[in-house]
């Protein structure tokens, strides 16, 4: 899928709350759907102060490199436009390029351990085998400080693998003791809003939503009613006592004094963090939005290609 604009404008909103650099990772070379004027226009909007002289390296690697006519910048450039110190690549293969291999379905080697301090995958997980197995290599790459981007599929579309709900992620870093997990619902309808917005992006609330599941958002075309595909935006950041290869148990069937204790503790600890992309409230706790997502913004609004 790679890095779609609405993508591209959270890791903006994430740059702006805290400067991504340092070594970057990437799950699998990523097209960026975005331009020279698209990075313009976010770096006004976020007030990023624009880079003179930067250059934007062209993509002309990926295979969806020309859908933008030639003019779509590489996924290394725009890392380096926030300023990563260096920056690579991780798949299975050497597909479009990429300088490490390695299967995340299986063990990984331990000079790769607290490799990188940012880690992005665009749709990657959804394509894997062994995604909680992935999930948990992901992990591992990860220094404690560190943050990841995970951008998968909880709907049917284009052929995933497998889909997720937020519940599998957010339960995944609150029982290894992250600092910090939000989980993003994107709603879109057809591929050019999934690669360019606007797509209208929910919170999910773990106060009112404790299940982690996907509820069913539709659209109207004319007197038609049509279900709606999701897209889930997950940020998380690792602490410095965060683990690696604690596997969740589902809520239903985990140890209730755990729940009440522990998880709940942990997962209180994650929702009163002071990352609030998108004028998200701070009185989480407070929110009775019906099902436990809460409304945002439009990401992707108005960004030229």
């Amino acid at each position: 899928m790679g890095l779609s604009l609405p993508t591209v404008e959270l890791l903006f909103a994430e740059n702006k709350y805290k400067s991504i650099e340092g070594d970057v990772g990437f799950i699998g070379r990523q097209t960026t759907y975005a331009t020279a004027d698209s990075i313009h226009f976010l770096s006004k909007k976020y007030g990023f102060g624009q880079k003179e002289g930067f250059s934007f390296e062209l993509d002309t690697v990926t295979r969806s490199s020309n859908v933008g006519g030639g003019h779509l910048i590489t996924d290394k450039a725009l890392m380096n436009y926030f300023g990563s110190n260096s920056f690579s690549c991780i798949d299975v293969s050497d597909y479009e390029g990429a300088d490490i291999i390695c299967d995340l379905s299986d063990d990984i080697p331990e000079e790769l351990h607290n490799r990188f301090d940012f880690i992005y995958d665009g749709s990657c997980l959804d394509n894997i085998f062994n995604p909680a197995t992935a999930l948990m290599n992901i992990s591992r790459l990860l220094r404690p400080g560190g943050r990841v981007i995970l951008v998968n599929h909880a709907t049917w579309f284009n052929g995933p693998y497998t889909v997720f709900s937020p519940g599998w992620f957010f339960d995944y870093f609150v029982a290894n003791r992250y600092e910090d997990c939000q989980v993003f619902l994107g709603i879109f309808s057809n591929t050019d809003e999934l690669m360019y917005g606007p797509m209208q992006v929910y919170f999910s609330n773990w106060f009112i939503n404790c299940h982690g599941n996907v509820p069913e958002f539709t659209y109207r075309v004319g007197d038609s009613t049509h279900f709606a595909h999701v897209l889930l935006f997950v940020v998380a950041e690792k602490g410095k006592d965060s683990t690696n290869d604690v596997r969740p148990i589902q809520m239903q069937y985990r140890d209730t004094t755990y729940n009440e204790t522990t998880f709940k503790n942990d997962a209180i600890k994650i929702m009163n963090s002071k990352r609030r992309h998108f004028s998200l409230q701070s009185d989480l706790s407070a929110n009775r939005e019906q099902y436990g997502f809460i409304p945002l913004v439009l990401l992707g609004e108005g960004i030229p290609r």
